[in-house]
């Protein structure tokens, strides 16, 4: 009962600064479609809870969400009566309590076998949870309602980040994709790392939006310092992809009079350079190794849980096997699955979202591809970032039912560049078509 009546003030409080707050004012959409997709997220996140407590009832089946929730949960019941091993869960450091020992034993999402070198995101979410978990009346969908929100906010500053490049028929459709595509209402309406990872990885392109409009100031290097470290310890793959894309835009920034394709292949050739070298600095920075053990653990792991969606993923030793991989990695992580490949009604609104995005890339080719200058370094942030998550993707994630989850971020990119692209297409049509209606002067 506690716990449905925190969800109602939560909800009802967040709609109410949706409809008040005279500071939203986005252009072409209306207040009323900010309110809507905030209702359509929290619905959503009713129909996960659902699926996930009716057809997966096994705890080897049960989506990381539940488990976040769980050991967050344990952690939280520890602070009244053990206030030291509470804080040495929360900070991050080992205590000798018995009690601590008895803690870690019990959680099932808090270690990770699978690290390489790389951090525990696992931890990280499990530690946001803590606090929700104090007063959540354990109750899942106060955790799920909670996250909703922060990934609605970083899908508003990613629309923010966009908007001023697109016309108003271009932002209704951004929209529309940002808010209301089926994988990201799906997987960042509940306590997952992609729920968590939208604020950052929003207020990144909001942050760089607004670096490409003004001058450089000294807060958004302290954003940068912000941002980062959410991005090591939520979804480090995110920071990969990234990485190319974020150098090539300070450079091009830097030195704007260059010729943009050249340099973005030159940081993306450096950014192979240094991604093939820097096991010398740490374990976590030898790319194909990382790549081949992540696949070879996904294989394992879909044998055990006998995945209905398993696909053949070939293995990646060298980087001509990642060359010759790669077209099969980009449609593996953006264009699958197939309608044919719907094995679960689960997998139908993926499928469905796929052919459309099929649809859209191809009339993007079609109306061949164009854009004003001024876009270009946002444009290159956004085609490396692609370009780089498929490669990462791709190679490592044989489950659909996972790569659907884990290319939230990528297949947002994706669209929002189409759109980019096609609003170019269209003005320069519309410009050529006025200037060859105005008669010759003298």
């Amino acid at each position: 009962m506690w716990g449905i009546a925190i969800y109602a003030l939560i909800f009802s409080g967040f709609v109410a600064i949706l409809i008040r707050n005279k500071g939203l004012q986005l252009d072409a959409i209306p207040r009323s479609w900010l309110v809507f997709a905030f209702i359509a997220k929290a619905i959503v996140g009713g129909m996960f809870y659902w699926v996930y407590t009716t057809y997966y009832t096994q705890q080897s089946t049960l989506p990381d969400a539940f488990r976040y929730v769980h050991d967050a949960q344990l952690i939280a019941d520890v602070l009244p009566n053990n206030p030291n091993v509470f804080s040495s869960i929360m900070l991050g450091y080992a205590s000798q309590d018995p009690a601590y020992q008895h803690l870690t034993e019990q959680m099932i999402g808090w270690h990770s076998g699978y690290l390489y070198g790389l951090t525990n995101d696992c931890s990280t979410i499990i530690r946001l949870n803590v606090p929700i978990a104090l007063f959540s009346g354990r109750s899942f969908m106060v955790h799920a309602l909670i996250f909703s929100i922060a990934s609605f906010i970083g899908c508003l500053l990613l629309f923010l980040a966009f908007k001023p490049y697109l016309n108003k028929y271009f932002q209704c459709i951004a929209f529309a994709v940002i808010f209301l595509s089926p994988t990201q209402l799906f997987w960042t309406c509940s306590p997952t790392k992609e729920a968590a990872l939208m604020p950052v990885f929003g207020g990144l392109f909001y942050l760089l939006s607004m670096m490409h409009q003004q001058k450089f100031r000294l807060h958004h290097l302290w954003w940068f310092l912000l941002i980062i470290p959410g991005l090591v310890f939520i979804k480090q793959y995110v920071l990969y992809a990234l990485i190319p894309g974020v150098l090539y835009f300070l450079v091009q920034r830097g030195f704007n009079k260059t010729r943009p394709i050249y340099v973005w292949c030159a940081v993306m050739l450096l950014c192979g350079i240094i991604a093939d070298n820097a096991h010398h600095v740490f374990i976590g920075g030898d790319f194909l190794y990382v790549i081949n053990k992540k696949l070879t653990d996904f294989n394992n792991l879909a044998a055990i849980q006998q995945a209905g969606s398993h696909v053949y993923v070939a293995p990646t030793h060298t980087w001509v096997d990642f060359g010759l991989n790669y077209p099969a990695a980009f449609a593996q992580s953006y264009l699958r699955p197939w309608i044919w490949e719907c094995k679960s009604w689960i997998y139908v609104p993926f499928a469905i979202e796929n052919t459309l995005l099929i649809g859209l890339v191809l009339i993007t080719l079609w109306k061949r591809p164009s854009t004003k200058r001024s876009v270009q370094p946002l444009i290159g942030v956004m085609l490396a970032s692609i370009l780089v998550m498929a490669g990462i993707l791709g190679n490592t994630v044989p489950i659909l039912g996972a790569i659907v989850r884990y290319r939230t971020p990528g297949l947002l990119l994706l669209c929002l560049l189409c759109l980019i692209f096609l609003q170019g297409s269209f003005d320069k049509n519309s410009l050529e078509k006025n200037s060859m209606s105005k008669p010759l002067g003298n």
